[in-house]
């Protein structure tokens, strides 16, 4: 095998936010913490790591989707008053894309550091919010936010199987998956937005979510 050939097929995989070049969906879901990067929407965002770093881990078995964002944090904060709003705008928050691969469908979970918690449902990345979005039944997720030595940490569950029933999916639907963080800090120059994968300008872009591996899944937040 050429030496050259792997050395370049490296960098390529590396650069999966690339807008020019193609999209390579990274596979998750055996445990493996994940760097979140800065949402590239420069040619110098890419797979720049963000001031306060943050690792998630994905995983997934036949019952429900867990993700858990473990982030620094110098100055944890929110000033959010309920559930089921857009805890993203009223300080630092989490935010999980669910979707099945090959549909337009999207689910949409949040919870902050105050432990609020939201999911919302799209028919499409085209109809964000666009009436009427929230016309579906609601999904109940599990979401727990706890503060920790270097900042916070976030876990939140979606019940796959319990929508997988509720929208009549096929029983075997691959999920693919995308977390963001929105990080507010006195030090910063400005709100940081970091993901993985990584993603290029719209963060709901169905084409840069992981597949998600199914495994056991069992363990909780500490």
């Amino acid at each position: 095998m050429n030496h050259r050939f792997l050395c370049c097929a490296a960098a390529a995989a590396v650069l999966t936010a690339n807008a020019a070049g193609p999209i390579v969906r990274p596979e998750v879901g055996n445990g493996e913490p994940r760097g979140l990067m800065i949402e590239a929407n420069n040619p110098e965002d890419f797979n720049r790591l963000p001031t306060e770093t943050a690792t998630v881990t994905f995983t997934g078995n036949p019952e429900d989707i867990r993700v858990v964002v473990d982030m620094t944090d110098a100055d944890v904060l929110s000033e959010s008053a309920s559930d089921q709003t857009l805890l993203q705008k009223t300080g630092d928050a989490v935010q999980i894309f669910i979707s099945p691969e090959n549909d337009t469908r999207i689910w949409e979970l949040l919870v902050d550091a105050a432990n609020r918690k939201s999911c919302f449902f799209h028919w499409g990345p085209g109809r964000m919010f666009y009436p009427p979005a929230t016309d579906a039944p609601p999904v109940k997720i599990t979401a727990v936010a706890v503060k920790t030595a270097a900042g916070w940490k976030a876990e939140v569950r979606f019940p796959a199987a319990a929508v997988i029933k509720q929208y009549k999916l096929p029983a075997d639907v691959k999920w693919t998956v995308l977390a963001v963080r929105y990080n507010y800090g006195r030090n910063l120059d400005r709100r940081e937005i970091s993901c993985f994968p990584q993603a290029v300008r719209t963060l709901s872009d169905p084409a840069r979510f992981a597949r998600l591996i199914s495994g056991k899944g069992t363990e909780t937040t500490r």
